[in-house]
């Protein structure tokens, strides 16, 4: 269609000047071919090498010429081709090749001139082209007698011929990209061989030029579908920047010819597109026809209007077809950069209509729901994508039903869950919003959803985090008091017990009551361990004793048995020995009570590397470097889901005699220790702690858990000499002296720092030891004091006690000036042995 426009229209234009500019044409030529003939005379004919390629009738080559004896090639280009080197007095050479191998020529400089070359913004890049088209050309689609060829989707799966490199080709990929359409392309050297594909039904359809394809239907029993596409304007090229004199001159006799009617471009195109071997009627028959019947004139007048009336049309409805067509390829290029766009977005999205039936989902969306697009779509967005509250566990309100009825925009909280095909549970956040036509109507729904489980997890852990520190706040600001108060009650007590006058009846009472104290002071030990800056107590050495020893002790009489899976190359950590003690302890008696009729509890531990894609340690807090991970399971109950985010919080316990401080101490602890603690579980199927305690090298000195499980009381220790005691509660002050008293020491008193130093400076005794509050109520404190003493006492025994387990000093004394320390609450048995470690008996 649009070929047959172009042809009536320029046959309009030929017969609308034919008239007006003849008279300029020939002065113009008559002038030109003197001033040529003036130049070209003393001139050395140029040699162009011209390149020649089957694409008749635009060029026609020797073979194709059905036994016509010529001796070049012949066509519409090799017209001009001709007229111009007589023009310019050029001398032609024809470089016959198949069109790819002339590309590469041109581009190379091994060909000077190339004809019914179309132009491209890739080609401009290489080549240079003339100014004014010589023909419009366009792709075709060309089919045998075996297939019928209806639309464009009919070659879904087809083969298709083509030639290589032809800017028709491209088109025709481009073309069925923005369908969507796959075909199975079979590339050739020239069109020649695409036909002789179709013809023996190596392929189903052919892509070649309309202009050459309408020649080769007379040779080949091929028949010419309606689909065409890529219009391009064909003209000459050059090399880029080289024979630029070529083309100038080609530009030149163009503009003159171009409107001319009778020049020879108008000649060759009607010779060759036009009529081929018609003769066109001389326009003096007209005017002989026109003056004998007068009444023709009339109807010739008005066959001239409706003509120019349908000409005009016809170019009105050639502007709209190529506004259609770019309005199309816009908006296949919006389609594929909206899809692509779909792809790679990070978020789930699903897309519905008005009844909300699913229309779209992207990958993500797929992944997450676990429904494939082509299951998916068509069914309600409740059955592809259902959700619960995490809190809850109840069905999420109809969001899409909102969205379709209001036509407003949905947001809901991150408590959501969403249920997959595959059994998983996501946490998800979600939001959604209207799809309006441009009338503004509700006509579908998009959501998008968010996997923000691992996000959740850290959230968790910083609030988990948060809360400790609260919680140490609070433990550091209670912790001297209540632990001053435990001293002196304990003391006491114990001092009590040690008398021998005492009635049977009134040491069962003490007994009692120093065990109820060993519960208070576990249990403050336990709240102590959220302190913020109490470092712990570390040694390097390797933690397997531990391991095995803590579950012998802590399983012993139950039915419960543990299996050990321990690496043999199993690294080394530094850790306080103690602490790692309680953390294990706690979970195998959480392991015990979640098999109440007994099991096995099994204990793997190994050595992992954290990398910063290490996707299943993305959930911890860990920094990249070298750990050992301890994992305790059990096949026990399990921890119901809407509770497990709670259980490492302090005083979150759902034990009747529980208080909620055994997992939130382990946490405290491993995070004190640079590692993390998480847990995994599913109701009736078990429970698995994992613990991380960073790796270091290991040394020759290490001590092992063996004597933290055993109980051996020492002997009371035997000394001499005086011993200082300053402590601003009076009570303390005299538990302590009596405890050294009955030791063998005298002891004198001190309220603050400022009395000790006077006392020392000036007393005449001396002092073998010094014990030192840390924290003193509006006075000098323990470790003012020491730094003051140092300067002229730096042998003198200093040993700092303190309930107050926060302060650094407790984890470091020496570090600070002081040769130990006594945490309280202290036993008579604890003082000893310090002593005997600075007094050997």
């Amino acid at each position: 269609m649009a070929l047959k426009s172009e042809k009536a229209y320029n046959c309009f234009r030929m017969k609308k000047f034919f008239g007006v500019k003849i008279f300029w044409s020939v002065t113009v030529w008559v002038l030109l071919s003197l001033f040529f003939a003036g130049e070209a005379a003393p001139a050395k004919s140029r040699v162009v090498r011209v390149g020649v390629f089957p694409a008749a009738p635009l060029v026609v080559l020797l073979q194709q010429q059905q036994q016509q004896q010529q001796h070049r090639p012949d066509g519409m280009f090799i017209d001009l081709i001709e007229h111009f080197a007589e023009s310019f007095a050029w001398e032609i050479e024809y470089v016959e090749k198949s069109w790819s191998e002339l590309l590469l020529d041109l581009e190379q400089g091994k060909i000077d001139l190339l004809p019914a070359i179309g132009y491209t913004e890739e080609r401009a890049a290489k080549y240079d082209f003339s100014k004014h088209p010589v023909f419009i050309d366009s792709g075709v689609l060309f089919t045998g007698a075996h297939f019928t060829l209806h639309t464009v989707f009919d070659l879904q799966g087809k083969r298709v011929a083509a030639v290589k490199g032809s800017l028709f080709t491209t088109g025709f990929l481009e073309y069925i990209k923005s369908f969507g359409i796959h075909c199975k392309m079979v590339f050739t050297s020239d069109n020649r061989d695409v036909m002789q594909a179709i013809v023996s039904g190596e392929v189903e359809a052919g892509v070649t030029i309309y202009s050459l394809g309408n020649e080769l239907l007379q040779e080949f029993p091929v028949q010419m579908s309606a689909i065409s596409f890529s219009p391009v304007a064909l003209g000459f090229a050059v090399k880029k920047g080289q024979n630029g004199d070529l083309l100038a001159a080609i530009d030149q006799m163009m503009e003159l010819m171009v409107h001319d009617p009778d020049s020879l471009y108008s000649r060759a195109y009607k010779k060759w597109m036009v009529n081929q071997g018609k003769k066109e009627i001389p326009p003096w028959v007209w005017w002989g026809v026109l003056g004998l019947v007068v009444c023709a004139i009339v109807l010739v007048a008005w066959n001239s209007f409706l003509k120019r009336q349908v000409n005009l049309k016809t170019r009105h409805l050639q502007l709209e077809i190529a506004d259609r067509k770019r309005a199309f390829h816009a908006l296949s290029a919006e389609k594929e950069l909206l899809a692509v766009t779909l792809r790679s977005i990070g978020d789930g999205v699903i897309t519905t209509d008005h009844q909300g039936k699913i229309v779209m989902l992207n990958k993500i969306a797929e992944e997450l729901t676990g429904w494939p697009l082509a299951s998916a779509v068509g069914c309600s967005l409740s059955e592809v994508f259902h959700t619960i509250y995490a809190s809850t566990r109840e069905a999420c309100d109809n969001s899409l039903e909102k969205i379709l009825k209001t036509a407003a925009i949905v947001e809901e909280s991150e408590d959501t869950l969403l249920l997959s095909r595959d059994g998983r549970e996501i946490v998800i956040a979600k939001s959604g919003a209207p799809i309006r036509n441009q009338q503004g109507q509700v006509v579908g729904a998009v959501v998008a959803i968010r996997d923000i489980t691992e996000k959740q997890k850290l959230l968790e852990s910083a609030k988990r985090a948060d809360r400790l520190e609260s919680i140490g706040i609070l433990a550091g600001g209670i912790a001297h008091d209540f632990n001053n108060l435990l001293t002196g009650l304990y003391g006491n007590l114990e001092m009590a017990r040690m008398e021998n006058s005492l009635p049977r009846a009134a040491e069962s009472y003490l007994d009692k009551a120093l065990r109820s104290f060993n519960r208070a002071q576990n249990l403050t030990q336990q709240l102590l361990t959220f302190s913020k800056g109490g470092a712990p107590l570390r040694k390097i050495a390797s933690i397997k004793t531990i391991i095995k020893e803590s579950a012998q002790f802590a399983l012993s009489g139950s039915k419960v048995s543990c299996d050990f899976q321990l690496a043999d190359d199993l690294g080394h950590s530094n850790f306080d020995e103690n602490q790692i003690w309680q953390v294990l302890d706690n979970l195998y008696i959480n392991a015990v009570q979640a098999m109440p009729s007994g099991g096995r509890i099994t204990v793997t531990a190994n050595n992992i590397s954290k990398k910063a894609d290490d996707a299943h340690l993305r959930s911890t807090s860990l920094r990249e470097g070298r750990y050992l991970k301890i994992s305790i399971a059990d096949k026990g109950v399990g921890i119901p889901a809407n509770i497990i985010a709670h259980i490492f919080d302090p005083f979150f316990t759902t034990k009747k005699q529980g208080n909620g401080l055994g997992l939130a101490t382990a946490y405290s602890i491993i995070k004190k220790h640079e590692g993390d603690i998480c847990v995994e579980s599913a109701v009736g199927q078990g429970t698995t702690f994992h613990l991380f305690l960073p790796m270091v090298a290991a040394t020759t000195t290490s001590t092992t858990a063996t004597a933290l499980a055993k109980n051996r009381e020492p002997s009371l220790h035997r000394g001499t000499g005086t011993i200082l005691i300053m402590d601003d509660e009076e009570e303390i002050r005299l538990m302590l002296a009596e405890m050294l008293k009955m030791m063998g020491y005298q002891v004198e008193y001190a309220g603050n720092g400022e009395e000790v130093l006077k006392k020392i400076a000036s007393s005449h005794q001396n002092f073998v030891a010094i014990f030192m509050d840390l924290t003193i109520i509006d006075g000098m404190g323990g470790l003012e004091t020491i730094t003051l003493l140092r300067k002229n006492h730096p042998q003198l025994l200093a040993f700092v006690a303190s309930g107050y387990s926060s302060d650094p000093v407790m984890a470091n004394p020496k570090a600070y000036g002081f040769s130990d320390k006594l945490q309280k609450p202290f036993r008579t048995s604890e003082l000893s042995s310090l002593l005997s470690l600075y007094f050997p008996c």
